[in-house]
């Protein structure tokens, strides 16, 4: 009975410890450097963008021409909130024509 009753202590706080600890998120795009790096000034245009890079995390309030890839990791600890430990942002600006005018 004394055996039990230490196994189920020692299961009990073992769940209370796992409840503790830290948790990392990946939210976002999944940046691939090479892909990013190969979208071209004056080259490439909304669609080869699209097939390159895939669809944006979202585009500009202002209008359809600047596009935003946005990765973000995050780590929390308990019931904590969690917090940006690392985060990157692609900007693709667009002339009217669609072409790709900045990166």
């Amino acid at each position: 009975m004394k055996f039990m009753m230490k196994g189920a202590t020692a299961l009990l706080g073992a769940a209370l410890l796992a409840g503790c600890a830290g948790v990392r998120e990946h939210r976002g795009y999944i940046m691939d450097q090479e892909l990013a790096s190969a979208i071209q000034v004056g080259v490439d245009n909304k669609d080869s963008v699209a097939k390159t890079l895939g669809r944006p995390t979202f585009t500009s309030q202002f209008g359809e021409n600047d596009w935003y890839y946005v990765a973000r990791d995050t780590a929390a600890l308990a019931f904590r909130l969690p917090k940006v430990t690392h985060q990157t942002v692609i900007h693709v600006s667009f002339d009217q024509a669609g072409n790709v005018a900045a990166i």
